[in-house]
């Protein structure tokens, strides 16, 4: 009984550290319909065509249009679909770029300098 109990208190324990991270919403994921991304290091037609091959293995991108003057690319998400901000960053960052900005439905979403030094 007591090493119920202690094992009890150690979850707990754990999920109280833990938890509100599994329990609370995801500030990740994405939802909405028009999608926004300003991306660093754009510079060519060559360059877009890649970033785009590589964000329309995404399941809830629909379209995109990018801009490679200012580095923007616009586009839609899919209805009643999400994304994960993480996996736009993983792929733009494979593709070679730096995700800066993230707006859906004119609601920015933050990318921190941390997340960029992930790799």
């Amino acid at each position: 009984m007591q090493n119920i109990k202690s094992i009890l208190l150690m979850t707990f324990f754990i999920l109280a550290l833990f938890g509100a991270s599994l329990f609370a919403g995801n500030n990740d994921t994405l939802k909405g319909s028009n999608i926004q991304l300003e991306v660093a290091g754009l510079s060519c037609p060559f360059c877009a065509y890649g970033l785009e091959k590589k964000l329309k293995t995404l399941d809830g991108i629909d379209k995109l249009d990018i801009n490679i003057s200012n580095g923007l690319i616009k586009g839609t998400l899919k209805e009643g679909m999400t994304v994960e901000k993480s996996d736009l960053k993983k792929q733009i960052s494979e593709a070679g770029f730096t995700l800066k900005k993230v707006i859906v439905d004119g609601k920015e979403y933050p990318v921190s300098q941390k997340e960029n030094d992930k790799k």
